[in-house]
């Protein structure tokens, strides 16, 4: 936030009648990113986020199964039995499931794909809704697990005003 007061001043300074209207259009489009997926719900950190008007977007929503740094016998999300399961149920894919979940709990997703087979399933989420009981058991899945490995690189984060 400081950095968004920074910008205001910034911009303020240099453009008095713009200023105001500059600032409600970024707080009126903030989102939080984070790492969530059924292995690290976030049910706090989304509470918080929505609490001061934020839209959270899931990081990794599936579990990046392809990550570079898996290792043999590491949990996969999309292979999880307990996910497996509730996707036969449905008469979908995991993916699908876990696409819906995200929805479902009001946490936008948005999960990587360049496959034009995989990018039509990750769309077919909407002819279906899960049950509440299969929303709880999807959160009960929860480790506080984190898949995703920040570098250096990652945490660097570059502001622009325009």
């Amino acid at each position: 936030c400081e950095h968004l007061v920074f910008a205001y001043v910034v911009i303020a300074d240099g453009a008095a009648g713009k200023a105001h209207g500059f600032l409600e259009m970024v707080l009126s489009n903030l989102r939080h990113r984070v790492e969530c997926h059924p292995y690290l719900v976030q049910t706090q950190l989304v509470s918080q986020c929505w609490g001061r008007g934020l839209a959270v977007t899931a990081y990794s929503p599936l579990g990046s199964p392809d990550r570079p740094w898996v290792t043999p016998g590491e949990a996969d999300l999309l292979d999880d039995p307990r996910v497996v399961g509730l996707a036969t149920c449905y008469n979908k894919t995991p993916a699908q499931v876990i696409i819906r979940w995200h929805i479902q709990r009001g946490v936008i997703c948005i999960p990587k794909s360049i496959t034009p087979s995989r990018i039509k399933q990750n769309i077919e989420v909407f002819d279906f809704k899960l049950t509440d009981e299969d929303m709880r058991v999807i959160e009960s899945f929860n480790r506080n697990e984190r898949l995703i490995i920040p570098t250096i690189m990652s945490l660097a984060i570059t502001y622009f005003l325009f």
